[in-house]
């Protein structure tokens, strides 16, 4: 279940693994939860200390309208001189998550990004809604009920190019940001597509980086309240990565599943799910 599979060699981006392209979030201990009940419109207002009527231009039709929120607050916006630096930040961190670590599918922002800028300004850990919101972007974008890769597709790339080998570690003690992803070189000439398809149809398991040592990455949770899989919070929904498939990231020795065996597959619950099952 959401693994990249490559012959005999499967892998999945964890929790930890994300974390650790995000050091920032490292001492979250308090995970941010879904905003199951929350209302956005009413957070927005009270974070950005506007009126009914501005809200209402930014949140319309159960969509964040990004564009307009960096009309009222970028440079030389509506509202340039006439805010604090605080609503500022929090409406540049609505844009940044929108455009960088919660990509919407199909270009329509939630309003629940809201809730997730509100929570990091709490100093709660988003990094699981990120790596959920991706892996589920993954499942809508492989059956092209999306044409747009949502999620974090910046985290996976580099997640990707790190597994595989394409780029030079980063050197000791250095922070490994996206952002510095340019300045480490690539291991691999510029490749024609079929040379791309014959690199990767030929990775062996020892091509792979099961564990990248500059990640500093502790033991990894081996199971989620008792269970096989690691259960992980997005938006709306949850989903999960069952640990028995990428053994080779926690370091120990994996087997493939027998040929013919279906995969594991629960059904998606949404929030309406969650609200019944706690009620």
């Amino acid at each position: 279940m959401h693994v990249f599979r490559n012959y005999d060699n499967e892998m999945c981006p964890t929790v930890e693994e994300f974390q650790a392209y995000l050091p920032g979030f490292a001492n979250f201990d308090v995970l941010a939860v879904p905003p199951i009940q929350e209302n956005m419109s009413h957070l927005l207002r009270m974070k950005l200390n506007i009126s009914e009527e501005l809200t209402a231009s930014i949140i319309h039709d159960g969509e964040l309208d990004i564009p307009r929120l960096i009309e009222l607050y970028g440079p030389d916006g509506i509202l340039e001189n006439h805010v604090e630096q605080a609503h500022k930040r929090f409406a540049f961190s609505i844009c940044a998550l929108a455009a960088y670590a919660l990509v919407p599918a199909n270009w329509r922002v939630s309003p629940s990004v809201v809730s997730m800028a509100s929570q990091i300004g709490a100093w709660k850990n988003i990094i699981p809604t990120i790596l959920a919101e991706t892996l589920m972007g993954l499942d809508l974008f492989k059956s092209r009920q999306s044409n747009v890769f949502s999620g974090s597709p910046r985290l996976l790339q580099l997640w990707l190019a790190d597994k595989l080998g394409l780029i030079a570690a980063p050197e000791a003690n250095w922070l490994h940001l996206p952002g510095r992803m340019h300045q480490r070189g690539m291991l691999y000439p510029e490749m024609s597509t079929e040379d791309w398809y014959a690199f990767m149809n030929n990775l062996s398991p020892q091509e792979i980086v099961w564990r990248h040592r500059a990640l500093e990455i502790p033991d990894m949770a081996l199971n989620s309240a008792g269970y096989e899989r690691m259960v992980i919070v997005g938006l709306s929904s949850f989903t999960f990565y069952i640990l028995g498939r990428i053994l080779r990231q926690l370091g120990i020795s994996q087997g493939l599943n027998r040929d013919g065996v279906e995969p594991f597959h629960l059904p998606v619950f949404t929030a309406q799910n969650l609200i019944g099952s706690m009620s």
